[in-house]
């Protein structure tokens, strides 16, 4: 069997002249400057890789940058939800949202999903709150770098995956709070 090879720097270069994440950028420009690498160096980039492959911005270009790695950077995403002392139902929600973006153009991206969604709940877990409080995150102004997924974001995420794969969703969640929507004042929440 061949052994398979990579030029990992050729991604980093990639992802650099595609992102627009500042704090990515800079990670990568200061790896490329280096001349070798330690293990705990590519540890750290798996990890960064990971942490910023759910941000919007970062999704895309990761992907197409990292895509022999992508399996794996995905699965260190779904990791750092679940070692934190509490699952992060925003961190979850941009996951989804992520991988609703990956579905179509990755394999490994629906696999994992698959996988990630036996033990996580939907991506509309929000929506099971109530709509009053959908709207109270939606329209809250956080001070963070990444904004809050939006309910729209979240419809959009779900629609992927109905359009995606149909059979594989339709039976996996109870879709009546979604169909609620359906009353809201609001014009882009009921599509």
């Amino acid at each position: 069997m061949d052994e398979f090879r990579w030029d990992i720097t050729s991604s980093l270069g990639r992802l650099v002249s595609t992102v627009s994440q500042p704090t990515i950028i800079s990670y990568c420009q200061e790896l490329l400057a280096k001349q070798i690498w330690t293990p705990a160096d590519r540890q750290q980039l798996l990890a960064k890789l990971s942490e910023y492959l759910p941000h919007p911005q970062c999704t895309l270009p990761i992907a197409v940058a990292f895509r022999p790695i992508l399996l794996e950077l995905l699965e260190r995403a779904g990791k750092q939800l679940r070692t934190r002392d509490c699952f992060s139902l925003e961190g979850h929600e941009r996951l989804c949202i992520a991988l609703g973006r990956l579905l179509s153009l990755h394999p490994d991206a629906y696999r994992f999903l698959m996988k990630y969604l036996q033990t996580s709940p939907p991506v509309f877990e929000r929506l099971l709150a109530g709509v009053s409080e959908v709207k109270k995150a939606k329209n809250k102004k956080s001070k963070r770098r990444i904004p809050t997924p939006t309910v729209t974001d979240i419809l959009r995420t779900c629609h992927k995956y109905l359009e995606f794969s149909k059979e594989a969703f339709v039976d996996l969640w109870d879709w009546s709070p979604i169909l609620k929507l359906s009353e809201e004042g609001d014009v882009t929440t009921r599509w």
